[in-house]
């Protein structure tokens, strides 16, 4: 039986296969892959893992959402953050479709080559579905707006006025982001601190593109 290491190396290069294979794209080092459902959206995967605990066994949490690309790469610009491949929204795979289990296993109880199918055939039924049932903007703003589908509710307070600008709809952008900073209150911690250098940043970016109009 494979060690640990070797188990992750060869479960990683198998899932890159078979995803690969069924129409997804491999994103940069991490295990996140993509597919494209139209010219600005993007179904996300992410194959999250663990390890510890288990001796020659890995345990595969699939994370699974949509990606707005205007949005995401105009947060990363205007947050200063390292671009990355971050989805807009998204929900682990196991509360999707009533699909109670816990994690795929690799190893013991399940070999790489079973596990590869059974993550092609889960993505097939359950991931696919619900990126495309958030495909539109306008569902993924609802979403955003409820702050759901999101692992920090907070990341809607740059994601919804940054899509509503990448949209054109520059006014309510600007009303987006004044609601979405007021659920900061009064606290002064960093987090709450970048949040509002974003806001400065989008209300610039947003002066930008109305000078550009006239």
């Amino acid at each position: 039986m494979a060690s640990g290491g070797t188990l992750v190396g060869e479960w990683s290069r198998a899932a890159k296969s078979a995803l690969v294979a069924a129409g997804w794209t491999k994103r940069g080092g991490a295990d996140i892959f993509t597919c494209a459902l139209d010219d600005h959206t993007l179904a996300w995967v992410g194959l999250n893992r663990a390890t510890k605990y288990m001796p020659n066994q890995i345990a595969i949490w699939p994370i699974v959402g949509v990606r707005h690309e205007p949005t995401m790469r105009l947060v990363d610009e205007l947050m200063a953050s390292s671009p990355a491949m971050a989805p807009t929204l998204c929900h682990p795979l196991q509360y999707l479709g009533g699909r109670t289990e816990k994690a795929l296993q690799v190893g013991e109880q399940l070999d790489i080559e079973d596990a590869t199918k059974e993550l092609v055939d889960l993505l097939k039924r359950f991931a696919l579905p619900f990126a495309l049932s958030l495909q539109d903007p306008e569902r993924q703003l609802e979403a955003l707006s409820a702050r759901v589908w999101l692992p920090v509710p907070e990341y809607a307070i740059a994601r919804r006025p940054a899509m509503l600008a990448v949209l054109g709809r520059s006014g309510e952008a600007l009303v987006a982001l004044d609601e979405e900073l007021a659920t900061l209150g009064a606290r002064s911690d960093a987090a709450a601190e970048h949040y509002r250098s974003f806001g400065s940043a989008l209300r610039k970016y947003l002066e930008r593109l109305t000078r550009a109009l006239r």
